[in-house]
């Protein structure tokens, strides 16, 4: 299972920002998100999407129109615990082992000759 098969990227194909440059939403440390950023993100149809995406899986750059800073707050206050996209990967990869590791070994023998 990839990273792309657990977390649903549909929603970026709407947004307002798809031809932009990434690194634009990865400002120098210190520097502010360029106003062409924030405007795009004002107005996309996609904006929650982004947003949720984000505050689960994202802690760095400028998403759903929040910065790093911003996302942070919002996750406090609300008691969201953020997941590292590659942590999803080593998840399901580990769950795959553990399911090998019990099921009978027949199984994965005959699988493997297919």
């Amino acid at each position: 299972m990839s990273i792309r098969e657990t977390i649903d990227f549909s929603w970026r194909s709407e947004a307002s920002c798809i031809n932009y440059d990434v690194n634009d939403f990865y400002p120098e440390r210190g520097k502010p998100v360029a106003s062409h950023i924030r405007e795009a993100c004002e107005s996309c149809p996609v904006k929650t999407q982004c947003l949720n995406h984000a505050l689960l899986y994202e802690k760095h750059g400028f998403w759903g129109g929040t910065t790093e800073q911003m996302r942070r707050t919002i996750r406090r206050k609300s008691g969201i615990r953020a997941v590292s996209p590659e942590s999803l990967y080593i998840s399901s990869e580990a769950r795959l082992r553990e399911s090998q590791r019990r099921a009978p070994k027949h199984f994965f023998q005959q699988r493997g000759s297919e």
